[in-house]
């Protein structure tokens, strides 16, 4: 979280597009541009978690996201989930099984704290619950063979393939 926002990178609205919805900006064009949406930051944090080894969480209200990670060595039984509750129980005092950060906290020139994001990305969540319209757990998307976006690298088009997975499942 810290290396993130200390990048220097700006929250700016999302770019024009033909259709409903946003284009995303891929990682390096959020970091080499220094701009991103809350759906750019999250899906760079959430890269840079899985990179880490740390198991990622998208989580998708109706005009917002920002991301999750378990905090155990664990990840949700399907690719999808639609009870915003399963979240809030995860992460509540007590459980700590999750952790949730709102990503639009690492831009902007006031410093904002990692539990101020947390704070923040749980709060978001408790009130807009109606709002809510999935979260995406990563690793459980790898484990079901869905695999990042090929990527360019001297001139090669290149899948990252990344490490197995084998850790115990939680079912809501």
């Amino acid at each position: 979280y810290e290396a993130l926002a200390g990048r220097g990178i700006v929250y700016n609205t999302p770019p024009a597009t033909f259709e409903d919805g946003q284009r995303i900006r891929l990682v390096n064009q959020v970091l080499n541009d220094k701009m991103g949406t809350c759906v750019d930051t999250t899906l760079l944090m959430a890269s840079c978690l899985e990179a880490c080894g740390v198991h990622p969480i998208l989580v998708l209200l109706k005009d917002h996201a920002f991301v999750g990670a378990w905090l155990i060595d664990s990840y949700y039984s399907h690719c999808v989930g639609d009870d915003s509750s399963f979240l809030l129980k995860s992460s509540s005092d007590g459980i700590n099984e999750i952790v949730l950060v709102e990503t639009t906290c690492i831009t902007g020139s006031q410093k904002v704290s990692f539990e101020d994001a947390v704070l923040k990305a749980e709060s978001t969540l408790k009130k807009r619950e109606k709002d809510f319209e999935m979260f995406i757990d990563v690793t459980r998307c790898r484990l079901e063979r869905i695999r990042p976006l090929p990527q360019v690298k001297d001139g090669q088009v290149v899948v990252e393939v990344g490490r197995p997975v084998d850790t115990p499942v939680v079912d809501a």
